[in-house]
């Protein structure tokens, strides 16, 4: 008897059930919104349909087009051979016959029995010939549960010998003398690798460990085999040596210091161009402050200036301190400066000055210098003292010194002419006490010791020593130590300057002088006979 086609129902129970035209790979709906095409097919009513990837598993499973219409209107329903549970088991296949992709296809239903349509999620999975090759060109064949399977992740290129691996490569040694192109290797010990080439890093960046043990390159260390470069903070825990080193965050000509936390900072109040140091501040307190401990009786702290000449000369400029300020134009003006100076420069013999300097009227003017034999007052400077002036040595001034006591255990010195001035109490009017501008002789006057009584006057004993004695009449001129002799009765006019023998000049008188009362002293007298004794008298000045 020979074989007959079976029918439809005889199928019914059977794990290989009648092929499918198409499979779906993407969740569809199936009903009110059927899709009219499937991996290029279109399709027709009472097309049969595998349908493997609904979100609800529940809903996988062969399917008829029922309504064939775009829009709310296509409907598919499970077909005949696979509504039941005795229809759906464990192992069931289904040939898929046309499609773009899955065109000559065996599936196989993997969902364990027991299973209840519409109940049970049910899994699908592309069954795979044995005999055959499965996945594109140069995909490495591998068993997917029991059948052959590819996949783009584990590749192999015959014409450059290259395995490629997506993924994790784990479990056992691998030895390759090939390269590794994006591999992340995780080993529980030793890794030797001979040399590595990592296509994603970064010329001279350093490599670090990162996230999860990862190695990555920064951009904020960098080695150029000649300069290790760090952007950010570098903490070092014990003692480094830098030949050298840049702070990318520092700005030029700034000093830097130790900030918080032993951070290195600048700043902008402190810096140094090379030439010149400079520390500015807003505040009013110490700029700088210098403090020794030290409890000697030495000198400390100490501060030196400086100037190493190869040839150094007299009057060579050394070390200066300036004081500046600003005028009203909004100008620097250097206001003062004391500087010092070489005067000597001679070995063994070397001598110094301090010199001061001013602004004086708009001009930098030297106006005083300190040198090892004198206090020098320049340029129209004059000394002013609140306060008493005391001198062992001589002192000699060019111009006038004006105000307060003048105390001396010496001598007051005036030359060519010059004058002791006393003025008035509002200083219009004076008086000066001077040389006569042909003394022949120096004569030195000695104060008497105590104030004389009233009406006295001073008198000198010849020798320049005053004394208080009382004041006779007189001519203006005086009578000094006068030697007066008897002289002998005479006729006719006599002349009181002659002695006995009218022909020698007596003291007591001066041709030449004036007595208090503007008679010239000279005069000739009628009969004036002095008589009496001969008799030495001091009739001292008239006042």
């Amino acid at each position: 008897m020979g074989l007959t086609k079976p029918r439809a129902h005889q199928l019914e129970g059977s794990d290989y059930k009648a092929s499918v035209r198409v499979v779906t790979v993407a969740n569809v709906n199936l009903s009110g919104g059927a899709p009219t095409s499937v991996d290029g097919v279109t399709l027709v009513a009472n097309d049969r349909v595998l349908v493997t990837a609904q979100s609800t598993g529940s809903q996988n499973g062969i399917y008829r087009v029922k309504t064939l219409d775009t829009g709310s209107n296509g409907t598919w329903v499970r077909s005949k051979d696979a509504d039941t549970n005795d229809d759906v088991t464990a192992g069931m296949v289904v040939m898929v016959t046309e499609g773009t992709t899955y065109a000559d296809t065996q599936w196989k239903l993997t969902t364990n029995d027991a299973i209840t349509v519409g109940t049970t999620s049910l899994t699908f999975s592309e069954r795979k010939d044995d005999t055959s090759v499965a996945g594109s060109d140069t995909q490495v064949q591998f068993n997917d549960g029991g059948s052959l399977a590819g996949d783009s992740g584990l590749t192999f290129a015959k014409t450059s010998n290259n395995l490629t691996v997506t993924g994790n490569v784990t479990g056992g040694n691998l030895i390759t003398a090939a390269l590794m192109d994006s591999a992340t290797i995780h080993t529980s010990g030793l890794a030797t690798l001979h040399s590595a080439t990592v296509e994603d890093l970064t010329n001279d960046q350093v490599v670090v460990a990162t996230t999860g043990g990862r190695l990555a390159n920064t951009s904020k260390l960098t080695f150029n085999e000649t300069t290790l470069a760090v952007t950010g903070a570098l903490t070092v825990s014990g003692e480094s040596t830098l030949a050298s080193a840049i702070v990318s965050d520092l700005t030029d000509n700034r000093v830097v210091i130790a900030g918080s936390s032993g951070a290195i900072e600048d700043d902008a109040n402190f810096t140094f161009d090379g030439t010149t140091l400079g520390l500015s501040t807003t505040g009013t307190g110490d700029l700088i402050l210098l403090t020794a401990t030290e409890n000697s009786a030495t000198a400390s702290p100490v501060i030196t200036l400086k100037r190493n000449s190869s040839s150094p000369a007299d009057a060579d400029y050394l070390g200066q301190i300036k004081f500046k300020g600003e005028n009203d134009a909004d100008q620097e003006v250097v206001y003062a400066k004391m500087t010092g100076k070489i005067l000597d420069a001679s070995d063994g013999t070397e001598d110094g000055i301090i010199e001061f300097a001013h602004k004086k009227a708009g001009s930098n003017t030297i106006t005083a210098r300190f040198r090892s034999d004198s206090y020098q007052l320049l340029n129209s400077t004059t000394l002013s003292v609140n306060g008493a002036v005391s001198t062992d040595a001589t002192v000699t001034a060019t111009g006038n010194i004006t105000g307060g006591n003048i105390i001396s255990s010496g001598r007051f010195d005036s030359s060519n002419g010059g004058a002791f001035r006393w003025f008035d109490s509002n200083g219009s009017h004076y008086f000066d006490l001077k040389a006569n501008g042909t003394t022949t002789t120096s004569v030195t006057y000695t104060w008497p010791a105590a104030d004389g009584s009233n009406g006295q006057v001073l008198s000198t004993n010849g020798s320049g020593v005053l004394s208080w004695a009382d004041s006779g009449g007189g001519g203006a001129a005086g009578f000094t130590d006068s030697t007066i002799t008897t002289h002998p009765a005479a006729d006719g006019d006599e002349d009181l300057r002659t002695g006995p023998s009218d022909d020698t000049a007596e003291t007591p008188f001066e041709a030449s002088a004036t007595d208090a009362f503007g008679v010239a002293i000279g005069s000739v007298y009628d009969q004036m006979e002095p008589t009496g004794s001969t008799t030495t008298v001091n009739l001292g000045a008239f006042s």
